[in-house]
C-alpha cells in the first residue's frame, strides 16, 4: 500500500515536489512551499491510521485478492501486446506468468469463497 499526497493531474505529470529527497528536502522548505500547514501531511496520516485500524480490528483482512488479478492480467497482456515479437525472437515465453497469473486467480478465487463462507456461517451461528 503506498499512501502519498500528489499533485492534480491535470496540471501536471509530476507525482512529487521536484526538491524530494535531495538536499534541500529541508523542514522549512517543506513547511514554507510544499504543505503549508502540514495539511496534507495530516491527511495521508489520517488516512493511513484509519486503515491499520481497519485492518487491526478485522479477523480476516479485507483485501480482495481478486481485485489483483485483473491488475497482473492487465499488465500481462500489455507486456504481451508490446514485446511478445521482440521475446520470441530470443526465445524467451511468458506462458510461465501467464500459467503464475492463472494458479494465482483461482488460488484467489478460492479464497474469496472461503471468507464468504465463514461469513455466512457466522451469520447463521450468531
Amino acid at each position: 500500500m503506498d499512501l502519498a499526497y500528489t499533485y492534480d493531474t491535470k496540471k501536471t505529470s509530476a507525482r512529487i515536489y521536484p526538491a524530494y529527497h535531495t538536499a534541500f528536502d529541508t523542514f522549512d522548505y517543506a513547511s514554507k512551499y510544499i504543505d503549508p500547514g502540514f495539511t496534507s501531511h495530516q491527511t495521508v496520516a489520517r488516512t493511513a491510521g484509519n486503515v491499520l485500524l481497519r485492518l487491526s480490528d478485522s479477523i480476516i483482512l479485507p483485501l480482495g485478492a481478486r481485485d489483483y488479478v485483473e491488475l497482473l492480467e492487465n499488465y500481462y497482456n500489455e507486456a504481451e501486446k508490446q514485446f511478445l515479437v521482440n521475446l520470441n525472437l530470443h526465445k524467451i515465453s511468458l506462458e510461465p506468468l501467464k500459467t503464475a497469473i492463472n494458479r494465482y486467480k483461482t488460488a484467489s478465487e478460492t479464497l474469496e469463497e472461503t471468507i464468504q463462507n465463514l461469513k455466512e456461517t457466522d451469520e447463521t451461528e450468531s
